[in-house]
């Protein structure tokens, strides 16, 4: 249980979470609303703090009671992503959702997963790095083991062995917006897998 004052520290540091993804967002729609050129770039910059700030939420609420059941907020976050990568979505955003009956939508599987982890290899690549050491670094950043991470690379990588849509996710995921900045693209993807896995 946390004292009264870890609860002070926790919701200050939402504070601070909320306030900057609010920021952001707003100058992305500014942008947007004026036409402006760069509002590709900031657009991709609002998605990861809007992305970041529920996620802020549902682990401040985990954080409080280990008991309250904070799904609903990862489905969310999953249909966000689905949606912004152009993958399929079940719930949001949907003009014929998915009314099958009994048990919880699957909305995220593991390809979509491992489309994320897929990307950051590429990008460590693209910036120069030799496959094995993007493997090993990647492998240890998101703390799964090297020859699992082999694997899900040669499914990837191989005809008809993964949905191509997956693959293609992952190429899409890759792109980096601007050049010089591929180590913060690199550290999205992977921050962005840490929190839809956790």
């Amino acid at each position: 249980m946390k004292s009264p004052n870890d609860n002070l520290s926790s919701i200050e540091t939402l504070r601070e979470e909320l306030s900057k993804s609010n920021e952001s967002i707003e100058k992305a729609l500014q942008l947007y609303h004026s036409g402006a050129a760069d509002f590709i770039t900031k657009k991709h910059e609002a998605f990861q703090e809007a992305f970041q700030a529920v996620a802020s939420v549902k682990n401040y609420i985990d954080s409080l009671d280990e008991d309250i059941n904070t799904m609903p907020l990862f489905r969310i976050l999953e249909e966000w992503r689905n949606t912004f990568e152009g993958a399929d979505n079940v719930i949001l955003g949907h003009s014929k959702p998915n009314e099958q009956k009994g048990g919880r939508p699957k909305i995220a599987s593991a390809n979509e997963y491992n489309a994320l982890l897929i990307a950051a290899i590429i990008v460590l690549q693209n910036s120069g790095m030799k496959l094995n050491d993007a493997l090993e670094r990647v492998s240890f950043d998101v703390s799964i083991n090297l020859q699992e991470l082999r694997n899900i690379r040669t499914r990837f990588s191989r005809k008809n062995r993964t949905d191509k849509k997956y693959s293609d996710s992952a190429r899409r995921l890759s792109k980096v917006t601007e050049p010089g900045n591929e180590e913060t693209h690199y550290q999205n993807l992977i921050k962005q897998y840490q929190i839809i896995k956790r």
